[in-house]
């Protein structure tokens, strides 16, 4: 009889490891929102069915000001800010447990000296940053480093410059200052989107550049000129998002007048003649619309109607319109989930805390809804929602 419970009790313990196994294999991945503050990092998981939170605490990294950047699977997080002690640039890399709440000590920490920027590309094992510094005759000198990442450990090393630039890149003489930022790659990461800000002292001007990725060595193509606009004295500002049918240009030409913007659409290797262009008489939208946001799919254009009002349209790009879905949010867009099935937003006029009202979103409709419940409460005022997906 003892013998008959060892084996039962052996069979039991040698099943259960595969059990574990499999069911880790198995497990869901799980939508996270980080609310990113001078307190720490704020961690919530998203219910993907009703948008409904559930806060998972609060954990305190070593930099006051920081940005993060949550790895292609979600199980790390790259913290990237200045050491208090020191004041220089360093990257601090951060596990996460299966409800994507980063652990408290860090597994790994780096000097990126000269780096303002951390961008991972999509397929999770390479990284760039831009490294900035100002020569002797305050021009800005910058390059394009590489990181190499391992998917498995999370761990960070620092590699080559992949690509330079002469003093103040392609800024002309006499200006007041020149910045060069990674904003980000198309969707499987063979391709690298990167701005010139060229500031003068009554008018700005901003470049866009393609870079093909060799996604084997990291090494990057040539800056090809994609798009490029200006702004004067009446001020005015572009917002430029890129997808992988086409290139969305939200143009406001100027600080005061009303009614008069627009949103061109490009090829997505960009050019100076849109394939069409929406005004207010086309969509009211599109004229009277402060901001726009882009979901995953490229195909939802979200607009920015007033403090408290966001409507979602549909780009149409073989009929060459956009049209309304009948579809809107409250306030302002902050992020999409990174599968495309969730939207932060934050409602006008709040304080102490603010709201941050969840949708769930159909990227197929465009349709969106919410759930009483389904919202962030921030009560720092100073804050950065950060979007992930744990694997």
């Amino acid at each position: 009889m003892r013998r008959f419970f060892l084996m039962l009790a052996f069979l039991f313990f040698a099943i259960l490891p595969g059990i574990n196994a499999a069911a880790q294999l198995t497990q869901s991945p799980i939508d996270v929102a980080y609310i990113v503050s001078s307190s720490g990092i704020e961690t919530y998981d998203v219910d993907p069915q009703t948008g409904i939170p559930t806060d998972e605490g609060l954990t305190v990294v070593v930099p006051s000001n920081f940005l993060i950047v949550p790895s292609a699977n979600g199980q790390f997080l790259y913290v990237f800010g200045a050491n208090p002690s020191t004041n220089a640039a360093q990257l601090w890399v951060y596990t996460t447990n299966s409800l994507g709440v980063p652990q408290a000590r860090p597994i790994q920490h780096l000097n990126v000296p000269d780096m303002y920027t951390f961008s991972i590309d999509p397929n999770g094992t390479l990284a760039y940053g831009v490294e900035s510094t100002q020569n002797s005759q305050y021009e800005t000198v910058a390059d394009i480093r590489l990181f190499e990442i391992d998917p498995a450990t999370g761990l960070v090393t620092r590699s080559k410059i992949v690509a330079t630039y002469p003093p103040n890149g392609p800024c002309s003489s006499n200006l007041d200052s020149a910045s060069l930022s990674i904003i980000g790659f198309n969707a499987i990461g063979n391709k690298m989107y990167d701005t010139w800000f060229c500031s003068f002292h009554e008018s700005t001007t901003v470049t866009y550049y393609t870079r093909s990725v060799n996604q084997s060595t990291g090494g990057l193509g040539a800056d090809k000129l994609t798009f490029t606009w200006g702004a004067g004295t009446g001020g005015g500002f572009d917002t430029v998002v890129f997808t992988a049918a086409s290139l969305i240009d939200f143009h406001v030409p100027n600080d005061y007048q009303v009614g008069i913007n627009s949103i061109n659409i490009y090829p997505p290797s960009g050019g100076t003649s849109p394939l069409f262009t929406c005004t207010a008489t086309s969509l009211e939208a599109c004229g009277y619309g402060t901001g726009i946001k882009v979901d995953l799919s490229g195909n939802y254009i979200f607009v920015q109607t007033s403090p408290d009002n966001t409507q979602i349209t549909r780009l149409d790009l073989p009929g060459k319109s956009i049209a309304a879905t009948g579809y809107y949010v409250a306030g302002q867009v902050l992020a999409f989930s990174p599968d495309d099935t969730l939207v932060y937003s934050e409602t006008a006029g709040q304080g102490n805390p603010y709201i941050l009202p969840i949708y769930t979103f159909d990227s197929t409709t465009g349709g969106v809804s919410t759930t009483n419940g389904a919202e962030i409460a921030v009560q720092q005022p100073f804050f950065t929602l950060v979007a992930s997906v744990r694997k």
